[in-house]
This record gives structure tokens, C-alpha cells and sequence, in this order.
């Protein structure tokens, strides 16, 4: 049996050399983009484009006691909080070091 016996055959066109004179039916932009357009979210999940933990997500599991009782949990990532001192606002800044720093 065959499989492609009902398909169309598509022709295939020749690519555009130097030299030739350019078809009517193809338009060239004026201004290209710099860089293709990305059509996702920087990150693949929503809480992490909000910069809870500097990008990472909090872990859960099961823990499970001697008698089997499950028990959720979360894990939070190691974040570091520093204390730095601001000349221009007079007091100490609090910043969120996150763990890949």
C-alpha cells in the first residue's frame, strides 16, 4: 500500500542568488530586529518571574515518621539576608543574597 499515493506534490522553490532580480511577490523589511522575538516568559514558572528566592522554587515532601505518618513539608532554598550600610539613605539596607551567588 502506499502511503504518499494521495498527498500533492509541493514544488520547490529555488533559492535567491546574487545577481538575479528580486520576485514581486517577496518583500524585504526595512528594519530587521536585532534579536528574534521571544514569545515566552523569562522563566518557566510565573512565581519565579515575581523573584521569590531569586528565581528558585520552595521543595515540598513527605516526611514520613517512625510510625509512617506523612507529614508535608517545605523546603526553602539558602537564602542569605546581609545588612548594608547606606550613606545616602542614612540606615541599613537589607538585602537577599540568593543561593547561587
Amino acid at each position: 500500500m502506499n502511503v504518499f499515493r494521495g498527498l500533492i506534490s509541493i514544488p520547490v522553490y529555488q533559492c535567491y542568488e546574487i545577481g538575479q532580480e528580486r520576485p514581486d511577490n517577496i518583500s524585504i523589511p526595512k528594519d530587521l530586529p536585532e534579536f528574534p522575538k521571544y514569545e515566552y516568559e523569562p522563566r518557566f514558572f510565573k512565581r519565579q518571574n515575581r523573584g521569590l528566592y531569586g528565581g528558585l522554587q520552595r521543595k515540598r515532601s513527605k516526611s514520613c515518621s517512625e510510625y509512617l505518618n506523612k507529614t508535608l513539608r517545605a523546603h526553602r532554598p539558602n537564602v542569605q539576608w546581609t545588612k548594608l550600610w547606606s550613606e545616602t539613605l542614612n540606615r541599613d539596607y537589607v538585602y537577599v543574597l540568593p543561593p547561587e551567588y
